[in-house]
C-alpha cells in the first residue's frame, strides 16, 4: 500500500494507478461445470476488491462506526474476457473514475496473476449512505477529500496514457 504524508491521507503522488488492494485464488468449488470460475463468483470477487478500496480510501468500520455512514453499490457491470480456474491467483486493478458528493464509481480489472491476462472487467456505482435512514447521503469531508485526491491520481495518470 502507498505511503501516507502526514495528514493521513494519501500522497497523490503515492497513489498508485491502477490501485492493487486485492488478489485471491479461486477455490474449487466456485467453478461451474465446464471447470470455470462461474460468473457470480466473479461479483464475489469484484465485491472484495471493492472492500479493499473502501478500507484504503477510509471508509472502514471505525468510520462506519463513528460517522453511521456506509456505502451501498448501486449498480455493477461484469464483462467476462478469458477463463478463470480452481487454483488460479488473479490479482484486481482499480481505478476510480468518477466521483461527486454522494458517489463514485470504480472501474476494476481482473487480471490473471501468473500471466498477466486480463480475465474480466467491472464497473461499480458506489452510493454514500446514511445508515440512520437508509438514505444516500453526501460523503463527510475527509472522505470526500480523500476519494478527491485519488480521483485526481487516477484521473492524471489516465491522461498521461493517453500519451
Amino acid at each position: 500500500m502507498p505511503a501516507n504524508n502526514p495528514t493521513g491521507r494519501p500522497d497523490q503522488a503515492a497513489i498508485d494507478t491502477p490501485l492493487r488492494l486485492h488478489r485471491e485464488a479461486v477455490p474449487a468449488d466456485w467453478t461451474d461445470y465446464n471447470g470455470h470460475l462461474n460468473d457470480g463468483y466473479y461479483a464475489v470477487i469484484f465485491s472484495h476488491a471493492t472492500d479493499a478500496f473502501l478500507e484504503y480510501a477510509g471508509i472502514d468500520a471505525a468510520y462506519r462506526a463513528r460517522s453511521r455512514r456506509t456505502v451501498f453499490t448501486g449498480e455493477m457491470k461484469i464483462r467476462y474476457r478469458h477463463e478463470v480456474r480452481a487454483g488460479d491467483e488473479v490479482t484486481i486493478e482499480t481505478r476510480l473514475t468518477a466521483l461527486d458528493a454522494k458517489r463514485f464509481t470504480l472501474q476494476h480489472r481482473m487480471v490473471h496473476a501468473a500471466t498477466g491476462t486480463a480475465v474480466a472487467d467491472s464497473e461499480v456505482l458506489n452510493l454514500s449512505i446514511d445508515a440512520t435512514g437508509p438514505k444516500v447521503a453526501p460523503f463527510e469531508a475527509e472522505i470526500h477529500d480523500r476519494l478527491s485526491e485519488i480521483r485526481t491520481a487516477h484521473e492524471a495518470a489516465a491522461e498521461d496514457e493517453k500519451g
